[in-house]
């Protein structure tokens, strides 16, 4: 009778305990579950202790092997609920309690016979290192993405120095639409376009975005960010840096600078969010659960943008990747190679942004071309790859008709935004003052780079700037000028109109 008490009393015992050590891991994040489970363990070896003294007295023997038993199930539970946390929080992220319950009950996990199930009969293209199974209709945005690879290589050198070493083949998988996407990962939000799962090498995404705004450039984009995380993964392998010890801002930021290399299509915020620092987004835990109305990819682009203007090189990101896997932490590597503190970035630039500002006022306004155009070098010194610097110089240069120092800027400018068809038609422009010919070749790279919605605007310019430079080459310098005085894309550029009138038609 005593063996079905005790009996009893140890399954209904290690049910109980089992329910509480959920509970506490469910609500707990990283160093707090290192807590529970060395507490855990320490009050565990001193009970362990004690019944074993009390076993060995030979008092109530059966009793206290029972009790012996309920200690070393408590320690196997405690063992392997920690051990799962521990795995959800380092491989997918710090998540709440609720999301956490769906994916150990695997309700929002990465089922492979889900994956069978959903792709079954879907063509299958292998590409170097990349298998992609898609959904037929996607079959031209996979062409065109694997046509992209050898510039997401050249990046990818840039960025890491490097060809990474690519051990493991990435799957790619295409579905056609977002209720196909969340049949397979349940704990998608409502803007996500695509996920990669490192511990499976495995990147999903989906053909047909919800709203159909930037269709044409949508998968390709996305993609590119997966893969961005991919990247990510294996530097950090082939470092051994441990992946959650750099913050999701940096990880996400790095990704959407890929991508925006890539297609053009940036989610950079304009400015930055005054109310927030980047350490408010360092876990997947505030990355998910930031205010309504900010979009912490937004801020995190941003932020890559500026660090990437503080450098002559796209390595500078992988520099501090670099130094941070040398011992010391994320913030302290950042600091050390950029000079500012990650609490500070955002205000700094900020800072920077209102600087810029001003210097603009100082020669538009009140016309101190000397005093801005050293006040321009200065910062350009700082902040070498800045765009909108850079732009605001150009402008600057050309008010003062000095053409050949406007076009050099220009030229860093399109080195620096290679995707931005803007650019390279603003090259063009001044480009008609210097070399008709190549203002031609600027215009038709410029047209190349255009969105459908563009095409019109980006075609007159490139038949404005042809006619203009066949009637350079056939003498009939009056008519050239006359094709470029009455373009209505040079209303804006009162000077170049006058330096072509200065130099042909004098």
């Amino acid at each position: 009778m005593r063996l079905i008490k005790y009996s009893v009393f140890t399954l209904l015992s290690v049910l109980v305990i089992a329910s509480i050590f959920i509970v506490i891991f469910l609500y707990s994040g990283k160093l707090v579950s290192v807590f529970w489970l060395l507490t855990g363990i320490l009050i565990a070896i001193v009970l362990f202790i004690r019944t074993i003294i009390q076993f060995f007295s030979g008092r109530n023997r059966l009793k206290t092997a029972f009790i012996c038993v309920n200690v070393l199930l408590a320690v196997m539970l405690l063992l392997l609920i920690s051990g799962m946390n521990f795995i959800i929080i380092n491989e997918i992220g710090d998540y709440s309690a609720k999301e956490k319950f769906t994916l150990v009950t695997m309700r929002g996990g990465f089922n492979v016979k889900d994956v069978e199930t959903l792709t079954n009969g879907y063509p299958v293209i292998e590409h170097g290192h990349i298998i992609f199974k898609y959904t037929p209709k996607a079959k031209d945005e996979v062409e065109n993405i694997i046509a992209s690879m050898d510039e997401l290589h050249l990046l990818e050198q840039q960025i890491f120095g490097e060809s990474l070493p690519k051990a493991e083949k990435l799957e790619v998988i295409v579905l056609p639409s977002i209720a196909e996407y969340r049949k397979l990962l349940t704990l998608a939000g409502p803007n996500e376009y695509g996920s990669y799962l490192n511990s499976k090498k495995t990147a999903v995404l989906y053909q047909e975005r919800a709203d159909g705004n930037g269709q044409e450039y949508f998968m390709k984009n996305v993609f590119s960010h997966e893969y961005g995380h991919y990247l990510f993964d294996l530097f950090a392998m082939e470092r051994t840096l441990e992946r959650q010890e750099t913050p999701i801002w940096y990880q996400e930021g790095l990704s959407e600078y890929i991508s925006s290399e890539i297609t053009g299509y940036s989610r950079a915020a304009a400015s930055p969010d005054a109310k927030l620092t980047l350490h408010d987004l360092s876990t997947t835990w505030q990355w998910n659960h930031t205010s309504p109305g900010i979009d912490p990819y937004a801020l995190a682009a941003y932020a890559m943008e500026f660090i990437a203007a503080t450098s002559e090189s796209d390595q500078i990101f992988s520099a501090i990747l670099t130094e941070q896997q040398a011992g010391g932490s994320f913030d302290t590597a950042f600091y050390k190679i950029t000079g500012i503190a990650v609490e500070e970035l955002l205000s700094y630039s900020e800072e920077i942004e209102k600087e810029i500002d001003d210097i603009w006022r100082r020669w538009y306004s009140e016309k101190e071309y000397g005093a801005a155009g050293q006040a321009y070098e200065k910062l350009i010194q700082q902040l070498p790859r800045h765009r909108m610097l850079l732009h605001q110089y150009a402008l600057m240069l050309e008010e003062e008709s000095r053409f050949d120092e406007a076009v050099e800027v220009r030229r860093k400018l399109v080195k620096v935004e290679r995707k931005n068809p803007v650019n390279f038609i603003s090259l063009s422009y001044l480009l008609t003052v210097i070399d008709s010919e190549e203002a031609v070749k600027q215009a038709n790279t410029a047209l190349q780079l255009a969105g459908r919605d563009e095409l019109a605007f980006y075609t007159q310019w490139l038949d404005e700037v042809t006619a203009y430079d066949l009637l350079l080459r056939q003498g009939k310098l009056v008519e050239a000028y006359e094709v470029l005085a009455n373009s209505e894309q040079l209303e804006l550029y009162p000077t170049i109109i006058k330096n072509v009138k200065e130099k042909y038609t004098n």
